[in-house]
């Protein structure tokens, strides 16, 4: 018993007290994995962080999707710390960087990005979409759901399960999820590399499909429409 408690001693001291100046490495075997998939690489990068967060809400995810495949400049902004990607998944940070991409909606609107999270032991899904009214005016619309299932503590477990932290190269960006859990922090081009973390998004979606705007759900679509024609033609957005 008491080694066991030691070893979770070990691993929380390891989460909370890295060195916020440590050089978050390649996941070279991920990169590898896009390259085989895409081609060449030259939408920026995806990023997974070992990072103990905030304990009242089980998971945050953020979603936006874009009109085309663009890249990924947040890791232009940072110099591969911890400190620095830390920062990426600050509020505010996200929010400067998702509010220049919006998106024109039929009913004059023009959306930002939503965000999925859930109140710890509590089966009830709370989503927020950000948008900018027809008088630009921001404004955030907030629907709360209750799931018929618990299929979503499974897929937040094996997120937490991941234990590769670091950074891997991908290509162009159909779409962006931004997940946060206790433990977790990762930044993932949609599709992502893991078909767990996919169908999670999937599962909101579905959960919230009345409440989403039906362009934004089209486009999601044609995400992954555009990512089969990435693995045909690997090299065709380079041409």
């Amino acid at each position: 018993m008491r080694v066991y408690i030691a070893m979770l001693l070990l691993i929380f001291s390891g989460l909370v007290f890295s060195d916020p100046n440590d050089i978050i490495p390649e996941i070279k075997e991920l990169t590898k994995v896009q390259r085989e998939k895409y081609g060449k690489l030259s939408g920026g990068s995806s990023v997974i962080l070992n990072s103990k967060s905030y304990e009242r809400q089980e998971f945050e995810m953020y979603f936006i999707v874009y009109d085309f495949a663009t890249q990924s400049i947040k890791d232009k902004t940072v110099t591969k710390t911890r400190k620095d990607y830390e920062q990426m998944f600050e509020k505010d940070f996200l929010h400067n960087d998702y509010i220049n991409k919006p998106i024109e909606l039929e009913n004059g609107e023009k959306f930002l990005y939503g965000k999925f999270s859930r109140i710890i032991l509590n089966n009830i899904y709370r989503l927020e979409l950000y948008f900018i009214n027809k008088n630009n005016e921001l404004k955030t619309k907030i629907f709360y759901k209750s799931s018929k299932d618990t299929k979503g503590y499974g897929y937040i477990d094996k997120i937490n399960q991941e234990k590769r932290e670091g950074y891997y190269y991908t290509t162009y960006f159909p779409g962006e999820l931004i997940i946060i859990t206790p433990n977790k922090k990762m930044q993932l081009r949609y599709p992502t590399y893991d078909k767990n973390i996919d169908e999670f998004y999937d599962y909101l979606l579905d959960l919230f499909k009345d409440e989403i705007p039906p362009k934004i759900l089209q486009l999601k679509k044609e995400q992954l429409e555009n990512d089969y024609r990435y693995m045909m033609e690997p090299d065709y957005i380079e041409k």
